[in-house]
């Protein structure tokens, strides 16, 4: 992998981390769901899989809609930032090949 390549990938996790977390509790919401369990604000419910109790740990995921909203506050400016990053890189980048020739 170039280190173009490593520089964008790890621009693409610092602009989107949010949004990987919260694609990361859809999918335990899913499996939850899926295994008969119930996230709600009324607080923890009986949750039992594979004879382990995970209702109290899975209580918190109830907000993930109010993360959704937070997650705006980051990724939109993260995102403009990168674009006016990748913009003067682009610029510079062709301002040293016409001072080259």
């Amino acid at each position: 992998m170039s280190r173009a390549a490593k520089l964008r990938l790890l621009k693409s996790v610092a602009v989107f981390w949010p949004w990987i977390i919260i694609v990361i509790e859809f999918i335990v919401i899913a499996l939850a769901n899926q295994l008969g369990c119930e996230i709600s604000v009324r607080g923890p419910s009986p949750c039992v899989v594979f004879g382990a109790e995970i209702g109290p740990a899975l209580y918190p995921l109830w907000s993930v809609g109010y993360q959704i909203a937070l997650s705006l506050l980051w990724v939109f400016p993260a995102l403009l930032f990168w674009a006016i990053l990748e913009i003067f890189a682009s610029r510079s980048q062709s301002n040293g090949a016409n001072d080259g020739s």
